[in-house]
Formats: structure tokens, C-alpha cells, sequence
């Protein structure tokens, strides 16, 4: 069509220029064809060709028309077609303005929309205030059927608005990162305590975040932004409850763990080490009362790792002790009933200071106070051993077993000055210390070690094996010799332990 008009453009101008060469006379419409010839050159400018093709069309032929009537040399009827041709591009004209500035608006309406929508106040406000400004002038312009000057501040928004839309589009990718980052966050958070502390925070935060995600992916980071700033505010109130709660539970076990430690009874044994806990426990419950939590849970966390290998120790030690209390206790109840038999009025305080003792000692058991049943207990054997040293003790030596008698039995003395041992109990009972192996050799499963017995023991005294009359007369009549040749000669057991807390 361009190429058309030009030609006809050419037509009009070189028609003109031999008229005016052949004779001056001729009233060729020059100021007619040429007003034609504008104004059809403005209807294209306004986009006639697409707002109003037929009255465009109309002017043109028009005005290809005027030129043959000016070879006709029909001046008058070409003047009135070149007046047509201009009516009809006025009409063009007149059509297409404002269609033009509706469009124009629009289109850099729809850029400016996709721009905000990239958030490029926040990312380009320069330019995206510019476009701003422009599309409402251009909105006031058109309201005021200014047309033409609405299209072009259209036309200038439209430009600024693309600016602004393209310095925004590359923080898209940028956004959907934070966005991927805050949601494994929050994911951490919850498996690291916050499902316990925070849930219906995180979940909030989660929600928010598929949201801006979805958002993002449309390229709307306007509303992404705003849902993800709140996420990580929730994220952020979570954490911080989540470190709090953390904060406090830890605490909470390690004071547990040191009010164990402190009520056991071997914690006088441990005391540095629980000093050492305690200081921490202490700088755990200073941090948590400042709010700095994530160093309260490290203090709470290596007073924690401190008291429970302490624990273990404590434990161990627990257990060997309440295998020796129960073992004490038993033998002490079972040397109290062997005690009672004897039966004697005078020895009955006695029995019932060591009945008090056994009393506390199984009392102590169950509160498991190991070290006060161990104590107890052999306070109680004490006593009892020397009740049966007073019965028993000086009637067996008075009656040392003979050849062809019924064995006899002895119970071990308690006395701190003069300890009792096979090698004395052999000479008490059989006259002659150096047969102190049959007294073993007896009582095996009694005595494991013959260096090694205990007061209260009750032993069996076998009868000496049957010898010749006259060997034993011999041995009688130099009991005397015999013995102080022994006692320099004769290695003999050690002497019992006197302790009753030695027994084992």
C-alpha cells in the first residue's frame, strides 16, 4: 500500500509539473492534492490501515482518481476529488485516534502489569515509576480525547515499563532460590525438635512457601516476595521457640542428671566431677535466663555427655557394692539366727543391738544405701563374732578334741589384740598347731584361702586320725617339747582378719 501511495504521490507531483510547464493558464489544484496527499500521510501514521482500512482505502482512490482527471485537463472535478480524498482521510483519521490510544494504552498497561508484577518497584523503581507517570497522563489524555498526545505517552510508558520488566525478570530465579533454600530450612527445623516445639508455625511456613513458589513460577514475584518474607518470619518465630524448648529440655535432663549423681550414695567419691557438672549446669541456666540459647544447650549437652558416663561409673560401682551389701546382709542374718539358738538370758542385749543393726542394714538395702547396708552389716557380725567367741569360743578350747571322739565345731573369735587362725585353733583345739591342715582340708567349701577367715565362721574340727597307742602316749609326753620346737620352726597361716568389713 506504501508503495501505491508513493506512486500516486509521484502521479500528483509530476502532473503538477507539466501543467505548470504547458501553460500557466491552467488552475491545477495543488493546494488541494497536496492537503489530500497529508492527510492521507497522517491517517497512516495513526494506523488508519488497521483501525479504518476502507475510509483509507477510499481516500486513496480518491486521490488516484484526482490525477487522471488532471491528464483529462478536468481541473474542476479533480479539485473536488482531491477535497474528497482529504474528507475521507480526515474520516480515517478521526476513526483511528482514539482506537489507536486505547491500544497503545493498553499495551503498555499489560508491560507495566507484567512488570509489577516482577516486583520492579523494588527492582527497577526508577524506571517502573517513570512508566507509572506516563500511563496516567496518558489516561487523563484520553479522558480528555486528546487523542494523539495520549498515544504518545503511551508510547514513552511503554518503553520505561520494558525497561523495568526486563531489569526484574533475572531476580525470578533468584527468588525460587531463597524460596528452595527457606523450605529446606524449615524441613531441618522440623526434623531437629521443631515438630515438637513449633509445629503449627512451621506448617504455616511450609504453607506460605508453596504458595510463593507457585507464585514465583508464574513470574509474580510481587505476591512471592510478601509470602516468603512471611514464611521466613514464621521460620524464624519457630527456630526461636524451637532453640527455646531445646534449650529447656536440655537443661532439664542435665538437672536430672545431677540431682542422680547428687543423691547417690557414692557421690562423695565423684564430688569433683560432679562440681565440674554442677558449674556447667549452672552456665547452661545463666545462657538460657539471657535468651542465648543455642550456648545454653552446648553447656547442657557436655554436662550431659560428663553425667551420664558418670552415671555408668556410679552404676558399675552400684552394682558391685549391692552384690556385697545382699551378701553381708545374708550372712549377717543367717549368723543371727545360728546366734539365737544359743539361747543364753545374758548375751540377749547383744542379740538385739546386732537384730537393731540388721534391721537398719536391710532398710538401707532398699533405699540402696550399699555402702550403710555393708556398714550395718558388719556392725551386726561384730557383735555377734563375740557372741560366739564368749559361748563357744573358750568351751572348745577347753575341750580339745581327742582321738576316737565325734568331731566338734568352732567359731571364729573376734579379737582385735589376740587374732584368731588355723595355726592358734589347731593348737587350742588339738593341743599341736602344726595340724591345722586337717582344719582346712575339713572346711573347704568354707574356706578358700587358709590365710583368710573371718569371725563368725563357724568351723568343723575333724577328729585326728587313729595313731598307736604308744605313738600318741609319746606324743603327749613331749607335748610340751614339741610345741616350743614348732612355734620356731613351723611357718603357719596368717592370723584371721580382724575387720569384718575384710571378709569376703
Amino acid at each position: 500500500m506504501a508503495k501505491v501511495l508513493n506512486r500516486v504521490f509521484l502521479w500528483i507531483g509530476t502532473a503538477i509539473s507539466i501543467f505548470l510547464s504547458a501553460s500557466c493558464k491552467l488552475d491545477v489544484p495543488i493546494r488541494e492534492m497536496s492537503q489530500a496527499k497529508t492527510s492521507i500521510t497522517r491517517a497512516i501514521e495513526v494506523r488508519a490501515e488497521k483501525y479504518a482500512p476502507a475510509e483509507l482505502k477510499s481516500a486513496k482512490d480518491i486521490l488516484l482518481e484526482c490525477h487522471t482527471e488532471i491528464i483529462k485537463e478536468d481541473l474542476d472535478k479533480a479539485k473536488s476529488l482531491a477535497e474528497k480524498s482529504s474528507a475521507e482521510s480526515a474520516k480515517a483519521i478521526e476513526k483511528s485516534l482514539p482506537l489507536l490510544s486505547s491500544d497503545s494504552y493498553s499495551a503498555a498497561k499489560k508491560i507495566f502489569d507484567e512488570a509489577d508484577l516482577l516486583f520492579a518497584s523494588k527492582y527497577s523503581p526508577e524506571s517502573f515509576s517513570n512508566a507509572d507517570t506516563l500511563l496516567k497522563d496518558a489516561a487523563s489524555l484520553k479522558e480528555k480525547k486528546e487523542f494523539w498526545s495520549s498515544y504518545i505517552k503511551s508510547s514513552e510508558a511503554a518503553k520505561f515499563a520494558e525497561k523495568a520488566k526486563t531489569d526484574s525478570l533475572p531476580h525470578v530465579a533468584q527468588v525460587k532460590e531463597e524460596i528452595d533454600v527457606a523450605i529446606a530450612s524449615a524441613n531441618e527445623l522440623k526434623s531437629k525438635g521443631g515438630d515438637a516445639y513449633a509445629s503449627a508455625e512451621i506448617t504455616s511456613a511450609k504453607e506460605k512457601l508453596a504458595m510463593a513458589k507457585e507464585k514465583a513460577e508464574a513470574s509474580n514475584l510481587k505476591e512471592a516476595l510478601p509470602l516468603l518474607d512471611e514464611a521466613k518470619t514464621s521460620l524464624a518465630g519457630a527456630r526461636e521457640t524451637t532453640l527455646r524448648g531445646t534449650a529447656e529440655a536440655k537443661l532439664s535432663e542435665a538437672n536430672s542428671l545431677l540431682e542422680q549423681a547428687k543423691k547417690s550414695s557414692l557421690s562423695p567419691s565423684y564430688q569433683e566431677d560432679i562440681s565440674k557438672a554442677n558449674a556447667l549446669v549452672g552456665d547452661a541456666k545463666k545462657h538460657h535466663d539471657s535468651r542465648e540459647y543455642p550456648t545454653s544447650i552446648e553447656k547442657s549437652e557436655q554436662a550431659i555427655s560428663m553425667l551420664v558416663s558418670l552415671t555408668q561409673i556410679i552404676a558399675g560401682r552400684e552394682t558391685e557394692l549391692r552384690a556385697e551389701a545382699e551378701s553381708k546382709l545374708a550372712h549377717a542374718k543367717q549368723t543371727l539366727e545360728e546366734r539365737k539358738k544359743i539361747g543364753s538370758i545374758q548375751l540377749t542385749e547383744q542379740i538385739d543391738k546386732a537384730t537393731l543393726h540388721i534391721n537398719t542394714a536391710s532398710k538401707l538395702f532398699e533405699e540402696k544405701d550399699f555402702p550403710g547396708t555393708i556398714r550395718e552389716s558388719d556392725s551386726a557380725l561384730t557383735l555377734l563374732s563375740g557372741i560366739a567367741t564368749e559361748q563357744k569360743g573358750s568351751d572348745i578350747a577347753a575341750k580339745q578334741v581327742k582321738y576316737g571322739e565325734e568331731p566338734a565345731t568352732y567359731v571364729v573369735k573376734y579379737n582385735p589384740r589376740d587374732r584368731d587362725c588355723l595355726w592358734k585353733i589347731s593348737h587350742r583345739t588339738y593341743g599341736n598347731p602344726r595340724l591345722w591342715p586337717l582344719i582346712y582340708v575339713a572346711n573347704k567349701d568354707k574356706i578358700r584361702d587358709p590365710d583368710l577367715i573371718f569371725p563368725g565362721q563357724v568351723l568343723v574340727i575333724p577328729v585326728i586320725p587313729e595313731r598307736p597307742r604308744s605313738e600318741h602316749k609319746d606324743n603327749i609326753k613331749n607335748k610340751g617339747e614339741v610345741q616350743k620346737e614348732d612355734d620356731r620352726k613351723d611357718a603357719h597361716p596368717k592370723e584371721s582378719q580382724t575387720a569384718p568389713q575384710s571378709a569376703r
